[in-house]
């Protein structure tokens, strides 16, 4: 491996990854080529066909208008290009609260090939982390699984049946809307009539809430802060899948939307979700 790429708004992330590799390899470590927007990596891919490795930030905050998913969905495009390129992707974040849970969850479940390991800014031995992912590429293996396999698929399991494609991707009736279509709708909707005049579903909209609220409560559950009603959607939800259950699980929904709303506001989750259609 002669070339790692890092994608990251912050300048230090690249600096400690060349710090960490020199000190490991000194003038053999592999050159890091840094880049600080998701928009660049498929033309930084292809202008050096000799990295091996791609660490990509997901959160980039409200200044950028992406986030990491972008990059991954970038890293599927050119191994499209170039599928006998080995080139492996890794995830690097601060937190795995709220809209960064998300993000890491959509990047392990909703993209193939997955990433392969996660390093986390907040650890305190991250530079050997660092080391000990880059040598264990060098020798031809794979990390071991432990840092990821709480945001990754069950094994076996295909990426239309993950929590994460029930969340965002599922199509809910025949005209084309997705989970997603809901919950951009749930951002600004004061009410189930103004949802259902939003999302063009109509009466089906009470058919479909509730699934988005099974889905959204298994999400809540790997999160320390989440609306307390969803973590007892079972009871809100009851048999019927009406208006009346609909307008239970309305508030819940909604703060959930507001709060992870960088997520769901993401614009490459349209393409992440398009990929799942069925004339796609």
């Amino acid at each position: 491996m002669k070339q790692i790429i890092v994608v990251d708004d912050y300048p230090e992330v690249p600096a400690e990854w060349r710090r960490a590799l020199r000190t490991k390899w000194a003038d053999k470590a592999p050159e890091v080529i840094d880049i600080n927007r998701p928009e660049d990596v498929l033309t930084t891919l292809r202008a050096h066909p000799d990295a091996g490795l791609i660490v990509i930030d997901l959160d980039f905050g409200r200044a950028s208008q992406s986030t990491g998913l972008l990059a991954l969905q970038q890293l599927e495009d050119f191994l499209r290009e170039r599928p006998d390129h080995p080139v492996r992707a890794a995830i690097m974040t601060a937190d795995e609260q709220d809209n960064r849970l998300l993000l890491l969850l959509a990047a392990f479940q909703l993209f193939d090939p997955p990433p392969i390991d996660l390093v986390r800014k907040s650890a305190d031995h991250r530079e050997t982390a660092i080391v000990e992912l880059v040598d264990t590429l060098r020798r031809g293996n794979l990390p071991r699984d432990e840092r990821i396999r709480e945001y990754k698929r069950r094994p076996g399991t295909p990426q239309q049946a993950s929590m994460m494609y029930r969340l965002v991707c599922e199509r809910y009736g025949r005209n084309g809307r997705t989970a997603l279509d809901v919950w951009r709708g749930l951002l600004t909707a004061h009410s189930t009539a103004d949802l259902k005049a939003m999302v063009g579903l109509g009466n089906q909209l009470y058919q479909y809430l509730p699934k988005a609220a099974s889905a959204a409560a298994e999400v809540a559950a790997k999160m320390q802060r989440a609306p307390e009603a969803l973590k007892d959607v079972d009871r809100l939800l009851g048999r019927e899948h009406d208006q009346r259950t609909a307008n239970k699980v309305f508030t819940p929904l909604s703060q959930f939307a507001q709060r992870n709303a960088l997520f769901f506001e993401a614009r490459e989750l349209d393409t992440v979700v398009g990929k799942f259609a069925p004339d796609a």
